[in-house]
């Protein structure tokens, strides 16, 4: 879809956050990544997204103002996900790193936390408590469909529910962490 914006206001538009914005967005980027030359690349890639952005749908953008919010936004996501690519973050490391963050993005990274830690503390178990647990806990498979799979009955699978839950209560008690509200 053709824009109505002229060119010449989006090039503007482009060309003045490139020249006005660049070191304070970079700045942005070194405080989340701890890399200048990273965060340069990173910044380089989000300009050419919103060049291509603008280019293609320059009346996704009402101002410049918005433009600028989104380039920030995809700065903020790409230097999060640089960072994950580079190790695992804690999403208290990031609450560190980025100050304020989007409630719904914070909700998804501890899940993210909490699934890794109980698939490590899974792996702990015996090999019918791994089945059982992660078809249960993992996966969200009601005790009726859990038992169907792995051809138990309702009884003989919640003994091996129970048995997995008392296992990695104690797993997760041993090492601080806490599965349970």
């Amino acid at each position: 879809m053709r824009t109505n914006v002229p060119v010449s206001v989006l090039d503007q538009w482009l060309s003045e956050i490139y020249h006005k914005e660049f070191e304070r967005l970079k700045r942005i980027a070194i405080r989340i990544i701890h890399n200048e030359i990273v965060a340069e690349e990173i910044l380089g890639e989000c300009l050419a997204k919103l060049a291509i952005e603008l280019s293609y749908d320059g009346n996704k953008f009402n101002s410049i103002e918005h433009a600028k919010a989104f380039l920030v936004v995809i700065i903020r996501n790409k230097c999060i996900s640089w960072l994950r690519k580079k190790r695992p973050v804690t999403v208290g490391e990031l609450k560190e790193e980025i100050g304020q963050v989007d409630p719904y993005l914070m909700h998804n990274l501890e899940k993210r936390d909490l699934m890794l830690h109980l698939q490590s503390l899974i792996a702990q178990l015996t090999p019918k408590l791994q089945q059982v647990a992660t078809l249960l806990f993992k996966e969200g498979l009601t005790n009726e469909e859990a038992a169907l799979q792995l051809q138990l009955s309702k009884e003989s699978l919640l003994v091996y529910k129970n048995r997995a839950l008392r296992k990695l209560q104690e797993k997760a008690l041993a090492g601080n962490y806490r599965l349970t509200s």
